[in-house]
């Protein structure tokens, strides 16, 4: 999964929908009182925001839709996150039980969202990413992403900010932080090319993501990232030896790409050099 560092700007926190006093009102949700908020997205924010425990985070959740029935997409999103917590306080420790607790909410969040592409897109994404990394059954996390980038060619990769009074500060006040990615060019389709690249069976598998990639026209950044991928998973050949030779020779290449490249095709070499009794 891709680690973003964004740039965020310190906004007002939300107002309560007060009944008249300023004692907030609340709703009772699994023998939990959720605040209510004035509007979809700050109740959203809210329930987004840190809870000492799970069950409360859900409540949250749950919360939005019966508040702001009319509010289907913070209500979508909602359900997104909802499902994620079925995996637990830590997905790396989810059991097969979870998996399926998981994988079962994200089915539902399709068949309930159809309309909405970015949550549907993101929905198909968790399911291949439970079945190839958590579940450990990397064709059937494979064809769930296939099927993402058959349904859904086109939908730009969204950044969701955290709560909206959160502050995030450098600790160098000289330090500029910025996006890895600064434009929005990715889509869900090309993070699912990158998945099946990791996941793929066959080389030529493998090769048609990184070439469907290539074709989509993402940033050289990301590019260069499949292109490492592939390397790291399916082993080099000429063509791929190519491909490095071309990106180390730009002067803009990505420094830590640059040298990670250029490490992998330095061994490759060395083994292709050192005859086979002495490796």
């Amino acid at each position: 999964m891709l680690c973003l560092v964004f740039v965020l700007f310190c906004l007002p926190a939300p107002e309560f929908a007060a009944a008249g006093e300023d004692t907030p009102r609340t709703l009772l949700v699994d023998g939990r009182q959720v605040p209510i908020f004035a509007t979809a997205e700050e109740q959203l924010s809210f329930a987004r925001s840190t809870f000492d425990e799970a069950e409360e985070k859900a409540a949250a959740l749950k919360a939005l839709e019966r508040i702001h029935p009319s509010a289907r997409e913070q209500a979508a999103m909602a359900a997104l996150e909802l499902a994620f917590l079925a995996l637990g306080d830590d997905y790396r420790l989810a059991d097969r039980n979870q998996y399926l607790l998981a994988r079962n909410s994200y089915l539902g969040v399709l068949e309930k969202y159809p309309d909405l592409p970015a949550i549907a897109a993101k929905a198909l994404w968790y399911l291949g990413w439970i079945s190839s990394d958590l579940a450990t059954d990397g064709q059937q996390g494979v064809s769930w992403y296939q099927r993402l980038i058959t349904l859904y060619p086109n939908e730009k990769l969204s950044i969701v900010a955290p709560v909206p009074w959160l502050t995030i500060r450098a600790a160098d006040p000289d330090l500029k932080q910025h996006a890895s990615y600064p434009k929005t060019v990715l889509t869900w389709a090309d993070i699912a090319h990158l998945e099946i690249i990791r996941h793929a069976v066959s080389r030529e598998q493998a090769w048609q993501s990184f070439e469907a990639i290539q074709k989509a026209g993402a940033d050289e950044v990301f590019a260069a990232a499949a292109l490492k991928v592939l390397i790291e998973h399916h082993g080099f050949d000429d063509k791929s030896e190519r491909l490095v030779q071309e990106y180390l020779a730009k002067p803009d290449a990505d420094g830590i790409l640059k040298n990670d490249l250029l490490l992998a095709l330095s061994d490759y070499r060395r083994q292709a050099d050192t005859p086979r009794g002495t490796q």
